[in-house]
């Protein structure tokens, strides 16, 4: 620490002044300090006197030790004694910004209530936070009294339609209400009136009570809703009022009428109902199988949505309906033409229809006639109870559909008609009924009947007299029968 040559000799401090004597060797209770202000060769210290400054933080661990010939920081050698706890506030704590001073009582509040700032900070708070408030207040209550109170008053409630997609009979409950929705039908929440438009919970149940759908419903008023539960159920959409669109157009039956009037099969019935099929096809938009359609989106006028005797007394004047919204149907849709109408099915070209006859067509025809006047004639009828059988002028349209699962097709004609005879006059109805078989063993032939029902008008009574009935057929085989019964002869 000190040059060999120095020892025994005295040495003054140049801090402290104290005047020491350099040992010959050093001691084990001596340490060489350095810390800022101190001489560049640092101060000796002893070292319990050295540990007591230490522990009185004098040094710092950052101050340097004289180790084996060098200069380390002290907290390598030894450890900082821990910063101690800052001793508890005595009295009152003093302020330390001028806003936590108190107010001067009776002056700097008085001063501070009526100054410009307090005053723009209480109309700062009343905008940005009571005002807002109240205003929220006000919404509400509009939204859940007043806007409820104006729907039931000009009765704007929305209905929901159910549809049940399944062979089993389940409960439905919505926004309160309840009902029994049989198995493959359908149910109609009548005038719902919600306290809060919106997307309301629909649970359809089964006997049991185990929940078999679930599903939000959007209800607002004056809108309805179609539900098909899983969406398992097929929806048709058609362009709008396609119904008035077609109105105008027509099928050829120029070959019907012919084929009638000569006792033909009327094949050409078959070429009828592909021109409607194809009318109706071209008014179809798309095929959908949704779980929810709303009337915002589609038009519900041939969906079957029953209104309530209610609705229909306060809404008698509404026109709910919404222009340019596709036609939705569920299963077939009643198309009419200028000459026909007709159900129209996706897919499903065996659909029933009807068609109007041309003013003057005469059935039954000329052969029909015939086969009856030569019954009579055969079997000896007296010459003045022949019954006169002519064409008659009456006939109007001809029913179309295809029973048993489109086998057949039969064609039914109904009109009124007049017989007569020398002495007696008929009046009755004339009922043509012709099945074409398309398919099995006997597909492509044809069965005909033509049947007459009427009464006996006398000349000259008015007491009653036995209906009399004649019957035309034409079997499959081409062979003709005739029956008159009741008075006949």
């Amino acid at each position: 620490m000190v040059p060999d040559e120095s020892a025994g000799q005295n040495y003054t401090c140049s801090t402290c002044g104290r005047t020491v004597v350099v040992p010959s060797e050093s001691s084990d209770d001596c340490v060489l300090v350095f810390k800022d202000g101190f001489p560049n060769e640092g101060i000796p210290y002893d070292k319990e006197d050295f540990l007591a400054k230490l522990s009185e933080r004098f040094f710092t661990g950052h101050d340097l030790i004289f180790v084996n010939g060098a200069w380390i920081p002290i907290c390598v050698v030894y450890e900082s004694p821990a910063k101690p706890e800052p001793p508890p506030p005595i009295g009152d704590e003093i302020a330390t910004t001028f806003a936590e001073l108190p107010p001067i009582p009776g002056v700097y509040a008085e001063t501070m209530k009526n100054s410009p700032k307090m005053k723009s900070n209480k109309v700062k708070f009343l905008l940005t936070h009571v005002l807002p408030a109240a205003l929220v207040l006000l919404l509400v209550a509009y939204f859940t009294l007043f806007k409820q109170l104006m729907n039931k008053m000009k009765w704007r409630g929305s209905y929901v339609m159910v549809f049940n997609p399944d062979a089993k009979d389940y409960t439905v409950s919505l926004s309160g209400q309840t009902q029994n929705l049989s198995a493959n039908s359908s149910c109609v929440f009548q005038d719902v009136f919600p306290w809060f438009s919106g997307k309301k919970n629909l649970v359809i149940a089964e006997q049991g009570g185990a929940v078999a759908y679930s599903m939000k419903v959007p209800l607002l008023p004056d809108y309805d809703v179609i539900v098909s539960p899983g969406g398992k159920l097929k929806f048709d959409t058609f362009n709008y009022n396609s119904t008035n669109a077609i109105a105008n157009e027509s099928v050829k039956v120029d070959s019907v009428v012919k084929e009638l009037s000569e006792n033909l099969p009327p094949a050409s019935l078959h070429s009828v109902g592909g021109e409607l099929y194809d009318i109706g096809l071209k008014q179809h938009v798309n095929s959908l199988d949704n779980q929810i359609f709303s009337s915002a989106q589609y038009s519900f006028t041939h969906i079957g949505l029953v209104r309530s005797a209610k609705y229909i007394e306060k809404r008698k004047d509404a026109n709910l309906d919404r222009p340019g919204k596709p036609e939705l149907v569920h299963g077939p849709l009643k198309f009419s033409v200028s000459n026909a109408s007709f159900d129209f099915a996706v897919n499903e070209k065996s659909s029933p229809f009807i068609v109007k006859l041309p003013k003057g067509v005469k059935l039954p025809s000329a052969q029909v006639c015939e086969a009856v006047r030569k019954f009579q004639t055969d079997n000896g009828t007296a010459e003045e109870a022949v019954i006169s059988v002519h064409p008659s002028s009456k006939a109007e349209q001809i029913s179309v559909s295809y029973p048993e699962k489109g086998a057949k097709l039969q064609a039914v004609m109904e009109f009124r008609g007049d017989l007569s005879s020398r002495q007696h006059k008929y009046s009755g109805t004339w009922k043509c009924t012709v099945v074409a078989y398309l398919s099995g063993a006997d597909s492509g032939k044809w069965q005909w009947e033509w049947r007459f029902n009427g009464k006996l008008v006398p000349k000259y009574s008015s007491a009653p007299q036995p209906p009399i009935e004649i019957v035309y057929s034409k079997a499959l085989d081409g062979s003709e029968t005739v029956a008159i019964k009741n008075g006949a002869r």
